[in-house]
């Protein structure tokens, strides 16, 4: 059974590009680190992020051509999200890694959803190592439109590369991904 499993193992690393997790533990942030994010966030970067989101949505869903290269969506009846690749024409690194724990501070203070973990994790493929910060979100209500989220920073050998956010559709609620993005822009109807 030993050399069954070995062999797999072996074989998995070399044809299916399975990673090997290296290391995972829980984000620690460090006081300077909160301080460089209170900073950014008075820049207040954090509404052009989601007002390009916003517009990214509102082009997916024409049929026009502007859409934008760099934002992806998942929209399927249980499940919406996007995928948000880093640029570095647009946005600085800061930019980025700040948004990201903006959006997850954003819905735990104003949406009642509690960080059921946040984890930092590395593994290490043949060609590549990914490194990925997450945040797992919850919500029971079933007033508000995504009962679960997860968010991720993600990094390819040290290059910052996306930022994935999925949410997990609360049953028998109509959602509305772009209306989020509006609230948590403070973007007003116009």
């Amino acid at each position: 059974m030993k050399l069954l499993n070995y062999l797999k193992k072996s074989l998995a690393k070399n044809c299916c590009s399975e990673g090997d997790l290296i290391n995972q533990e829980p984000i620690d942030r460090s006081d300077d680190y909160y301080i460089q994010y209170e900073k950014w966030l008075k820049t207040k970067k954090y509404q052009s992020m989601l007002a390009s989101l916003y517009e990214a949505f509102l082009n997916h869903q024409s049929c026009c051509n502007n859409k934008d290269p760099f934002v992806s969506f998942l929209m399927i009846s249980k499940i919406n999200g996007f995928t948000m690749h880093y640029d570095a024409k647009r946005w600085t690194e800061e930019d980025f890694k700040y948004f990201f724990e903006y959006m997850a501070i954003y819905l735990v203070e104003n949406h009642e959803f509690a960080t059921v973990s946040s984890t930092q994790e590395v593994t290490e493929f043949s060609d590549k190592v990914e490194q990925v910060e997450r945040y797992k979100l919850k919500n029971p209500a079933l007033e508000v439109d995504y009962s679960a989220i997860l968010i991720r920073l993600c990094y390819t050998s040290n290059q910052l590369t996306s930022i994935k956010f999925c949410g997990t559709c609360t049953p028998k609620r109509i959602t509305n991904l772009a209306g989020l993005f509006k609230k948590m822009a403070a973007i007003e109807e116009g």
